[in-house]
């Protein structure tokens, strides 16, 4: 059985306390924590990788992440297509990061 807790911040000490848990890694709720969708919409893949090196080297693990919602497509607004396309780019940048979803 593997042990997994949805993450606070992905701070330091966040990262910290869920090694003192003993937890086996987290799952990522909040799509605005994951590197770049703050900034671009999608997850940068190149903060993925650091991410995922700082959990590993931690000995934590991502067990999942969850896309960003297309709230705009979902409500059949007109540019909801631009939903999708950040949808579609966040599945290619978790796929290279070899992050689950």
């Amino acid at each position: 059985m593997k042990i997994v807790i949805r993450e606070g911040d992905l701070s330091d000490d966040y990262i910290g306390f869920a090694q003192q848990l003993g937890i086996d890694g987290l799952d990522i709720n909040n799509p605005l924590n994951v590197p770049g969708v703050r900034e671009k919409g999608f997850p940068d893949v190149d903060g993925l990788l650091r991410l995922n090196r700082r959990l590993h080297a931690s000995g934590l693990k991502i067990f999942r992440a969850t896309l960003p919602i297309p709230s705009r497509f979902l409500r059949g607004e007109s540019d909801g297509d631009e939903d999708l396309d950040v949808m579609h780019k966040s599945l290619e940048c978790f796929g290279k990061a070899s992050i689950p979803i």
